[in-house]
């Protein structure tokens, strides 16, 4: 289980009777992680199917991560609490006394306080990257960047290079320690490429997300014999990043997902 900040934690207590002494209204919770001495009402009829479905009222809550999870294809996946509101959780957390029941939702990145940079994070562990080429789609040279690690796929602001347009990042190239500048035009890709992938069943067409706050999108699936899927979306995707995940889902059943690996 999890908290609002992403803390792990495990609980003694009994799931059913944290819900009654809490008074959760049960109508709110979309997704619960597996208890074995079950829960009541719609929860159980959930559990009982193992689904993790796309949708929630609070967006901010919203948290399917099973596509990392070895265990997908059991009858209880054991996936992260997500609720509508976030009570679930936080009745849990206080439940078990933890320091963060009632602290603030966090924003970006969970670990790193918010009067520090995710840079300096780094830094302070002995990561950094050095200095390199700003290039357009061509190889021409743009000018100088001050790192890889200060940048990701569709940023805008902070580029420190003025080219006289509006310029985003479409693509970072590690091996060549190089950044490449495009319009927005750029960052629509149809084809995204994913390694690691847990499907708990095999589809040829799917509805896909490459981003959380993105809408599902109709997919074509092709299973690669490296073990690989490609994804082939019906309309471009903007900004697809490798590293970052992509979820698939039969109607709004997640059914699995994987890293990406290639954008095309």
């Amino acid at each position: 289980s999890r908290t609002g900040d992403g803390t792990s934690t495990a609980f003694d207590h009994s799931a059913a009777d944290i819900l009654n002494r809490q008074n959760i209204n049960i109508s709110e919770i979309e997704l619960l992680s597996f208890f074995p001495e079950g829960l009541p009402g719609k929860a159980d009829v959930e559990l009982s199917q193992g689904d993790a479905r796309n949708g929630a009222e609070d967006r901010r809550n919203l948290r399917i991560n099973v596509t990392d999870n070895s265990s997908l294809h059991l009858p209880h996946a054991d996936v992260r609490v997500v609720c509508s509101k976030g009570t679930y959780v936080r009745a849990l957390a206080r439940a078990a006394g933890t320091d963060n029941a009632d602290r603030v939702d966090s924003q970006e990145i969970c670990f790193v306080d918010s009067s520090d940079t995710y840079l300096d994070f780094l830094k302070r562990r002995g990561f950094s990257s050095p200095e390199g080429d700003f290039v357009d789609s061509e190889g021409n040279v743009l000018g100088r960047h001050k790192g890889i690690s200060r940048y990701t796929i569709g940023q805008r602001k902070g580029l420190g290079i003025a080219l006289g347009k509006p310029a985003f990042v479409t693509e970072i190239d590690e091996r060549k320690n190089r950044v490449v500048l495009g319009d927005n035009r750029e960052l629509f890709r149809k084809t995204v490429i994913s390694t690691e992938n847990i499907l708990c069943k095999q589809v040829s067409s799917v509805k896909a997300k490459i981003r959380y706050a993105a809408s599902p999108s109709d997919a074509a699936l092709e299973f690669n014999e490296d073990g690989t899927v490609t994804a082939v979306f019906t309309e471009p995707q903007r900004a697809a990043t490798p590293g970052q995940s992509i979820v698939f889902y039969e109607d709004d059943l997640v059914i699995g997902g994987g890293i990406i690996k290639e954008v095309k």
